[in-house]
């Protein structure tokens, strides 16, 4: 009888408590396990026209993320417009910035039609467009359309 029980132990045993290291696998309440560090997609979409509404095309564009307290996440790039007068980027971010500044200069003088004056815009609305959970915080996206005059030296 005894080695009936403990043969019974060394088969069944292994066997549930296999079972019970997978049921804990699930998490606390429902709630997925995750690991990592929290992060973002910031989405930037800029439209860049002259006072006519016609797009100009070769606009530099110096985005510069800011954060609180001046922090070393503080960042640049550069971007530059298309034949339609669009650029734009998406970045995966560890936090969302508070606010975004924008610098418009006209790199290319006249070949985009004339010689444009330099834009600076200091913050831009942020705004969230998708919704998540968990680490991942979801997409914010800022958009700027900004109206470039000539230059008249």
């Amino acid at each position: 009888m005894k080695n009936l029980f403990t043969h019974f132990l060394d088969v069944i045993f292994p066997f549930l408590m296999a079972l019970l290291g997978f049921s804990s696998c699930s998490g606390i309440l429902d709630v997925p396990c995750e690991y990592g560090c929290p992060n973002s997609d910031f989405k930037t979409v800029l439209n860049v026209s002259d006072e006519s509404g016609k797009p100009i095309q070769g606009i530099q564009i110096i985005s510069n993320y800011k954060y609180p307290n001046d922090s070393e996440l503080n960042k640049s790039d550069t971007l530059y417009t298309d034949s339609n007068g669009m650029a734009g980027k998406t970045v995966n971010l560890i936090t969302v910035p508070d606010r975004v500044g924008f610098t418009f200069n006209d790199v290319d003088g006249d070949e985009n039609g004339g010689n444009f004056t330099s834009v600076s815009i200091s913050d831009s609305d942020i705004v969230r467009t998708k919704k998540s959970s968990g680490w991942y915080e979801g997409e914010f996206t800022v958009t700027v359309n900004e109206v470039l005059k000539k230059d008249t030296k």
